[in-house]
C-alpha cells in the first residue's frame, strides 16, 4: 500500500542531474524518512519539512516508510495530506531491517536531491537551504551536518559534562570520510542512486548501513562535505538518560562493528582488530574503578568503551550475535 500526496512523478526513480536550477526552474528534494511508532515525533518533524525556507531555489516533497504494523504513522499523514502544501509518499513495511526500509524511501523519491533525517530529529528552518547551498558552493556530490541534543527532561550531569550525546563538529566545507558520515542529517544528489548497486546493503539490517553506503560510494570517486550550519535537533527522552542505555547503544555498535564488516576485512585484519580490541577492553576494564574518583562522567565513558571492545571480542569468538535492535 502507498499513498501520496500531491507528487505528479507516478515512476518517482527516472534520471535526475542533480545539478542546480536550470532555466529559471527549480530543483526538487525529497525528504526520506523511516519512523516506528512516534506518531508526535512524525508529525513535528513533517510539519517542520514542509516549513523549510527554500528562497524559490527548490520544491519539497516527503517519504515516509512506516515500520510499525499497526501502522501508527499513516492517521498522521492523513491529516497533513489534507494540507495542500504538504506533498508526502507514504510505504508500510513490517520488515526490521534499517536498509531495506532507507530504500524503499529512496524508491519512492524524486526530483534532484534526497535527504535523510531520523524520526527523533527536527531540522531547523533553513536547513535544507543550508545543505542545498553547501552542495553547490563546494561542487560535492552531497553534504551533512550537525546533529544536536535537545533534552526532553533536564539531563544529569554526568550526561553534559562527559558529552554523552554530543557529536564532533566541522568547519563548513571539510571533505568527509566514509566513517565521518550518517543518515541523520545527509542532503545527497539522487542521481547517486540510479547507479547499478548503489543501495543500502541489506546484510546491515540493524544499523551502520549508511557507513556501508558511504564507503561505497566515496570508493567510487564521490565526495561529500560538512555544512555545520545545517542543524538538526535529536530529541532525547528520559528514558535514554542512563548508563544501562548508552552501554546497550556501545554494544550493539560493537557487534556491528565487527560482524558486519568481518567478510571486507583480510583474516589477518580480522584478527588484528580482535587483538586490539582485547587489548583496549583489558585497559579500559582497569581503568574503571579507579576513574570513579575523577568523576562519574569519565567512569561512563569508560564504561561505553568498555562495553563496544567487549562486544568486539565476544563477536569475533562466536559468544554474541544480536538478531534484534530494540534500543
Amino acid at each position: 500500500m502507498i499513498i501520496k500526496g500531491k507528487g505528479k512523478d507516478e515512476n518517482p526513480m527516472t534520471e535526475a542531474s542533480g545539478a542546480s536550477p536550470r532555466n529559471g526552474c527549480k530543483d526538487h528534494i525529497t525528504v526520506c524518512l523511516c519512523t516506528y511508532q512516534r506518531p508526535e515525533l512524525l508529525r513535528k518533524l513533517l510539519e517542520r519539512v514542509f516549513a523549510q525556507r527554500t528562497d524559490g531555489l527548490f520544491t519539497i516533497s516527503a517519504s515516509v516508510v512506516d515500520n510499525d504494523l499497526e501502522l501508527s504513522g499513516k492517521a498522521v499523514i492523513d491529516d497533513l495530506l489534507k494540507n495542500p502544501d504538504s506533498d508526502i509518499s507514504y510505504s508500510p513495511v513490517p520488515d526490521k531491517n534499517l536498509a531495506l526500509l532507507r530504500n524503499v524511501s529512496v524508491d519512492r523519491s524524486r526530483g534532484e536531491y534526497v535527504a535523510f533525517i531520523d524520526d527523533d530529529e527536527y531540522p531547523a528552518d533553513d536547513w535544507l537551504l543550508r545543505l542545498y547551498t553547501t552542495v553547490g558552493e563546494f561542487q560535492a556530490d552531497g553534504a551533512l551536518g550537525p546533529v544536536v541534543p535537545e533534552y526532553l527532561v533536564p539531563p544529569p550531569s554526568w550526561i553534559v559534562r562527559g558529552k554523552i550525546c554530543e557529536r564532533a563538529r566541522l568547519p563548513t566545507g571539510s571533505r568527509l570520510h566514509w566513517g565521518q558520515t550518517r543518515t541523520g542529517n545527509a542532503l545527497l544528489k539522487r542521481s547517486l542512486f540510479l547507479e547499478p548497486g548503489n543501495r543500502f546493503d541489506l546484510k546491515y539490517r540493524l544499523g551502520a548501513e549508511d557507513d556501508g553506503l558511504f564507503q561505497k560510494l566515496m570508493g567510487q570517486g564521490h565526495q561529500f562535505v560538512w555544512c555545520d550550519e545545517a542543524v538538526v535537533f535529536e530529541q532525547v527522552p528520559a528514558s535514554r538518560l542512563s548508563l544501562a542505555y548508552y552501554s546497550k547503544r556501545s554494544r550493539l555498535i560493537g557487534y556491528m562493528t565487527y560482524a558486519y564488516y568481518r567478510e571486507d576485512r583480510s583474516r589477518f585484519g580480522n584478527a588484528q582488530f580482535f587483538l586490539k580490541s582485547c587489548l583496549a577492553a583489558g585497559i579500559y576494564g582497569a581503568l574503571m574503578p579507579v576513574s570513579r574518583v575523577f568523576g562519574y562522567h569519565r567512569y561512563a565513558k569508560l564504561v561505553i568503551k568498555y562495553q563496544f571492545h567487549k562486544a568486539v571480542v565476544l563477536t569475533h569468538l562466536g559468544r554474541l550475535r544480536i538478531e534484534r535492535r530494540d534500543i
